[in-house]
């Protein structure tokens, strides 16, 4: 019996130890799948090298969601236009992926292709997937708010991101929260928190 969705249930869990040494005991029977999820974990811990080693794997054994790993990894290791490359070339295969979307959006604002990156992003948030990309786009304009405290992005360019995303893309509570937070770090000349604030767990239901 494969081990990937018990690793799975155990990742939303956050038991991350016992996911990982089930996703290395699947790798026999699916290493695509099991390297791809690696690879995922990889990137939330930091390792970028290894996530990128290990989103090969999963694409040379047939897990096309490798290819999002591997264009994040890359781009994380200061790779940008190489990611973008990857990314872009996988959209005919991919082309309901909005994760795979927000990549390519990233890649080119950190490439200060800021029409093309931003119109990527309202794309992305129109396909599926929408929980991920919010969570990807957190994190860029997490770092958007740093590069404006340190008077590296203008704002009006840091604002106009934030606008024409907003213009664009279907409403979300998630999305709204996101600018709110994102507003009051720039006009404070402040920066945000890396990663969404996690969602409260409504309370248990009791019979009466």
């Amino acid at each position: 019996m494969s081990q990937i969705a018990p690793a799975l249930a155990a990742l939303r869990a956050g038991n991350r130890d016992g996911a990982k040494a089930m996703l290395v005991d699947a790798f026999d029977q699916s290493p695509g799948e099991a390297a791809a999820i690696l690879a995922q974990m990889a990137i939330d811990d930091g390792d970028f090298e290894r996530a990128e080693a290990l989103s090969r794997t999963a694409l040379e054994n047939f897990a096309p969601q490798g290819v999002i790993t591997l264009a994040d990894a890359i781009g994380r290791q200061g790779r940008r236009s190489e990611a973008e490359s990857i990314a872009l070339n996988a959209i005919s295969a991919n082309a309901d992926s909005g994760l795979l979307r927000a990549v390519v959006g990233e890649q080119r604002v950190r490439q200060a292709k800021w029409d093309l990156g931003t119109q990527d992003f309202i794309d992305a948030l129109s396909l599926n997937d929408r929980n991920r990309v919010i969570d990807h786009l957190w994190r860029v304009v997490a770092d958007l708010t740093v590069g404006h405290k340190a008077e590296k992005v203008p704002t009006a360019r840091a604002m106009t991101f934030l606008d024409r995303i907003e213009a664009g893309a279907p409403k979300d509570e998630r999305l709204d929260r996101l600018f709110a937070v994102a507003r009051r770090a720039i006009s404070q000349k402040g920066t945000m928190p890396q990663q969404p604030p996690a969602a409260k767990t409504p309370p248990p239901r009791h019979s009466p």
